[in-house]
Order: structure tokens, then sequence, then C-alpha cells
């Protein structure tokens, strides 16, 4: 009936039909959304808008004009059109009557300020904390000496002998302020400190102000992300198992939550595998992990966000070591919708830097450690964003030059990464496998460059940095990180090589299936070898790394062994196919996508 009425006035050329015509489209819209079809739904919303009486509507229509344009604020933020959302939603906060009217209109303007080319995450906590006063709710810009370990000693009376099963006993909250106010700590002040520079230790703060509130409000659509935050926090300070119990905590809760438009189901569950899961179990767990968070993504109709995990699957691919054509052609997928879902664009440039990175391993290129090519251009890219998102960006561009300098034995390009990458030496990083990535080549980088620096001095500085990330590694070993023991294993041999030492490495490398890194470390293995003037074993390492790079897809590292080597690498290394050892397939599937571009009407009789 809506679209009827909408192709009357489209053919008419009327501008407007009146509010009965607005509020048809209006219904018509939540039922389209309650089916997830969010696609649809804006283009009703839009016309719901236009059909109404604009003259004093404020007045005259405020509960339809409320809802109105309520939704269609949080509806094109979530199609990632985050300037009209925040002109909406700013028009709502002008006009709204009171502080609850105005709620979903003030969370739509914090995510858009966090959602622009600079991030700006400082001024999504200072707005944050604006709001929580609005509420009568007073929160410290920053924790004063000892009121840390105050707060501790309070969340421990809660939960006795550390358990949090209390938690699930608790009701549902009711409380339509005690929600807003749970929703502020932890959709916005929370992850805004986290992400931000100037007010990192509110994040600690806020989970467990969140956490402790559950118990005065109950069980609210976030409860189960305030208990993960919390989680994260264990496992930053080395508790992994119960980090990993508030996981599986947050998991459960998240059942006792409706999986509908909105949700924070595919956040929890991202967050759970990058935060927690990826310190506690092996990453080839949270390949499936972080693909079923997708998917929640997009049942919650959360289009612009889906992107998120996908950017995680590939970084955890990554550091798994899996075929790299399958990944470098989900990411072709990946951003294409990251661009029609108009997603945040750092991350949309995070697709096409692990993309490039691909393509530069895959093929013979002038200069493997400049990521320009088919994918992008690191120049063009950084003049994109500005501010807090531009360093973001310009942190995994290095990251992955880095990664790419390793490899192809840049070590000219490996010492100005190197520098460059110094002040996220002793970062922490929420999500655990972008700092696995970025440690594991700073480490790596380091012992080559205390080794083949010219200057005592740079030999000095470069080897503390490698013994650094090897302490890092071996304390998340320590913890019970499984990830971990390979990169020990692949630092030490770097630290004092030998033939045991780089045996050792290939053997934990091989044993959770990281060609990538196996193959490293026999081409590392094959270097040593050939400074002892020992060709046979030179070889003998050589011909593996070569058979192990191919089987991992990377031609252009192939080919510059080729060339190293020339005729001295055996034939049979050469022929051998390797592939069926290992098995990498595509991932993407837009079967999710299409249920958010049209209504199931079959589906509303069910």
């Amino acid at each position: 009936a809506a679209n009827q009425m909408n192709k009357y006035a489209e053919l008419q050329n009327e501008a407007s039909l009146g509010n009965d015509v607005a509020t048809l489209n209006l219904e018509a819209a939540k039922l389209s959304l309650e089916k997830g079809a969010i696609y649809p739904a804006l283009d009703l919303l839009v016309n719901a808008e236009k059909h109404m009486e604009l003259g004093q509507r404020w007045v005259h229509s405020y509960d339809l004009t409320l809802e109105v344009l309520t939704i269609l604020a949080e509806t094109q933020l979530q199609m990632g059109k985050v300037d009209k959302a925040m002109e909406v939603a700013r028009l709502v906060v002008d006009h709204g009557k009171s502080l609850n009217d105005k709620f979903r209109a003030h969370t739509v303007i914090l995510q858009g300020l966090c959602s622009g080319r600079d991030r700006n995450y400082d001024l999504g906590v200072e707005k944050t904390l604006e709001l929580l006063e609005m509420y009568g709710e007073k929160h410290p810009k920053k924790l004063l000496p000892g009121q840390k370990c105050v707060e501790k000693a309070k969340l421990k009376k809660m939960f006795p002998k550390g358990s949090i099963e209390r938690l699930m006993e608790l009701p549902l909250a009711t409380d339509e302020r005690g929600i807003q106010i749970q929703t502020l700590l932890v959709d916005h002040l929370s992850p805004c400190a986290s992400f931000g520079s100037s007010y990192q230790s509110l994040n600690w703060f806020a989970s467990a102000r969140a956490l402790k509130n559950t118990f005065k409000y109950g069980i609210c659509s976030v409860s189960n992300m305030a208990v993960l935050n919390m989680a994260v926090h264990l496992r930053l300070e080395g508790h992994y198992e119960e980090a990993t119990e508030y996981c599986e905590y947050a998991l459960r809760i998240s059942e006792k939550i409706p999986l509908k438009l909105g949700s924070n189901h595919g956040h929890v569950r991202m967050t759970a595998c990058g935060a927690v899961f990826s310190a506690s179990r092996s990453y080839n767990y949270c390949l499936n992990e972080l693909m079923e968070s997708r998917r929640e993504f997009l049942r919650a109709g959360l289009a612009s966000k889906s992107i998120m995990p996908s950017l995680g699957y590939s970084t955890v691919y990554l550091c798994v070591g899996l075929p790299l054509a399958a990944l470098e052609e989900d990411l072709v997928a990946y951003s294409k919708d990251a661009n029609a879902f108009g997603c945040t664009y750092t991350m949309l440039q995070w697709a096409l830097i692990v993309r490039q990175t691909i393509l530069n391993l895959q093929n013979s290129v002038d200069d493997p450690t400049i990521l320009c090519g088919d994918a992008m251009d690191q120049g063009e890219e950084l003049q994109k964003v500005e501010g807090h998102a531009h360093k973001m960006t310009l942190r995994d561009i290095n990251t992955h030059r880095l990664l790419l300098a390793c490899y192809y034995s840049d070590w000219d390009t490996a010492e100005v990464l190197v520098d460059a990458l110094d002040e996220y030496l002793d970062t922490h990083d929420n999500f655990l496998a972008r700092s696995h990535v970025r440690r594991c080549y700073l480490g790596l980088a380091g012992f080559a460059l205390g080794r083949k620096s010219k200057s005592a001095k740079n030999r000095k500085k470069y080897g503390a940095v490698g013994k650094k990330m090897l302490k890092s590694f071996t304390t998340e070993m320590k913890y019970g990180s499984v990830n971990a023991y390979p990169m020990v294993t692949m630092l030490e041999a770097e630290e004092a090589p030998s033939k045991h030492s780089y045996d050792k490495a290939i053997k934990a490398c091989a044993r959770l299936g990281q060609v990538h890194h196996e193959a490293y470390m026999c081409e590392r293995a094959a270097e040593f070898f050939e400074e002892q003037d020992d060709e046979g074993w030179a070889l003998f390492y050589a011909d593996q790394a070569f058979i192990l790079y191919d089987e991992w897809g990377a031609a252009g590292k192939t080919n510059q062994l080729k060339q190293k080597y020339k005729d001295r690498l055996s034939t049979a290394s050469q022929e051998l196919s390797v592939n069926g050892s290992i098995q990498g397939r595509p991932r993407y599937s837009a079967k999710e996508l299409e249920g958010l571009r049209e209504i199931d009407w079959e589906s509303f009789g069910a």
C-alpha cells in the first residue's frame, strides 16, 4: 500500500500526501526492518518524511515526526550514510521534548563522531560524559591514584570467589533510564576511551561501573558486552583462564537477549574472538567464529559493521598462514561490500592494505615493500584521512610493509619501518591478532637488524627491539596462549641462530600449519649456513623454503629465490606440487546480504 501511494505521488508530482501516508510508510518501514530488509526500509522512511506535513510538524505531529526522524537517522547510520544520519539526529536533539525522546538521536551522533575521516574518539568520550551528567551520572575524566583498586575491591564483593554465575540469575532490566545509562557506558564511553588517546583509563572504569550497574538494573541489551569488556581487561592483565570464563558467560547472556534489528550479538562474538579467544584458543578456532559473527551482524541489519569481523578474519587468516589466493578473492568481495554499505573508511583501508600486501607476495614487483598496485596506493590513501584516522592507517601500512620487508629481506626498508613503529612497541591492542602480526615482524626485523646493522649502536638498539618482542610472546605463552609458542621459537632462533634452534622453530610452525613462518625459518636457516660456507645445508633449507613459499601462494617470493639461487635449487623442489597438503577456500557469501535488500513477504504469516 505504501509503495502504491509513493508511486502515485511520483507520477502526479505530488511533494506530500499528508500524515496518513507518512504513517503508512513508517509502519511498512518498521515491518521491513523487523525482517532485516534494511534497503527497502530506508526508502520507505525517506518517503515517510517527504509525505509529512512540514509546517509546524514538531508542534502538530510531534510523535509521528519524532518516530520517523529517529528511525530514519538510525537506518541511515546503519547504511553508512553518516553525515545525513547526524543531520537528521541533530533535528531530533534540537526539537525533542525530553532526554528520553532524544536518547536514540544522541547515540546516532556519538557513533557518527567516531565514524568520520578523523575517528575522533576523544571527542566521543567527552560528549558521552556530558550525556551521562545529564542523567545525573558523574564520572571522572581520569582515574585518581588508588581509585582502580577501590573499584576492584567492590567488584570482588559482588562476585564471591571470582565467579560471575550470579549474573545468570538476574532478571531482565525494565528501568528505561537505567538501560540508557548502561548503553552509554558500554557502547560509547568504554570503546571510545579504549581507541582514543587521552582517556584510556576510563575504558576499565566504564566496564567496571557497567558490570556493577547490572546488579542494580538487571540484564539488558548491553549486559553481555559489559561482561565481555571486563574479560578483555582480564586478558590484558594476564588472567587468560578467567577472561575466557567471562567470555563464555557473555555469550550465554547473549542467548537470553532476542536477536533483532540492531542487536549486538555479532559484536559480542567478534570481540570475544578478537580480544580473548585469540589468546586462549587457537587462531584456527577463531576463523569460523568470526564468520559466524559476520552473519550475526547481517541478520541484525548492521551491514556497515559486518565488515569488521571480515577484516578480523583476514588478519587471523594471515596469522594462520593459509593459502593467499583464497583470502585475496574474499577481500575483493569485502571491499565491494564496504563501499556499498558506506562503512567507516579506515575499515575499507584495512581491507585494501591486506589485499595489496597479498598481491605484493603473489607477484614480482619492482619494490614489493611499497603498497602500490591494483588494490591501493599508500600515498593516496594517507591523504584521504586525517587526525587519529591518519595515525591508524599509517600504523597499519607500516606494519604490513614491515611484513613484506622481512619476507623480501629488504633490511634497509625494515630499519626505517621499525623506527616508524617505535611508539607501538609497548602498546596493547584489544584485537590481539593485529598486535600479533605487528610484534612478530618487529621481533624478526629487530634480531635481523641486530646482526646486520653496520654500527654497534644500531645493533644494540634493534637487538633490544627483538628481545622486547620475544619477552612479550614468552609472557603470553606463560599465561596460556597456544599461538605464542611458534613465535617464541622463531624469535629465539633469530636471537641465537643454530641448526638446532632453526629446526625447533620449523617444527613448531609446522605443527600449527603455519606454512609461511615455516618457510621464513627455512630461508633464514639457509642464510645462516651460507654464512658458515656450508652449501649443502644451505641448499637443503633453501629448497624447503621454496616449496613452502609456493604452497603459501607467494609466487613473488619464490621468483626472488629462483633469482638468488639461480640453477642451484633442486629441480625436484621447483617441480614438486604440494598444494594438496593445506587447503584454502574463499569464505565470502552474499546469502545474508540478499535479506537486507528485499522483504521476505511470505515469512510474515509464519
